[in-house]
């Protein structure tokens, strides 16, 4: 089955300049799918899988714009330093979450 996003979803992937994004990908991490069959567990290492491609695809085109001319090897090191869980849990804070 084909996945539908609502004017809302669309508006929201042209706006963090995703707009290539499946739109099957984007659903699956902006949203809590209610899957009776499935365990707490396994919904949750689903979002988490699904945030973590969308957080990478985020950053990555970040690194790339920011810093063009970067090496290969620095970039991959540049993507893994700003999604480390020490640095998004200072981000986090700084916004009060």
């Amino acid at each position: 089955p084909m996945t539908i996003l609502t004017p809302a979803q669309i508006a929201f992937s042209h706006r963090i300049g995703q707009e290539d994004l499946s739109a099957h990908r984007l659903k699956d991490a902006l949203s809590h799918p209610v899957l009776p069959r499935c365990s707490a567990q396994k919904q949750f290492n689903v979002l988490l899988n699904s945030g973590k491609a969308v957080l990478d695809l985020l950053v990555k085109d970040y690194v790339q714009a920011r810093f063009p001319r970067l090496p290969s090897d620095a970039y991959h090191l540049a993507v893994q330093i700003y999604t480390s869980e020490r640095n998004l849990a200072a981000v986090s804070r700084s916004v009060g979450m």
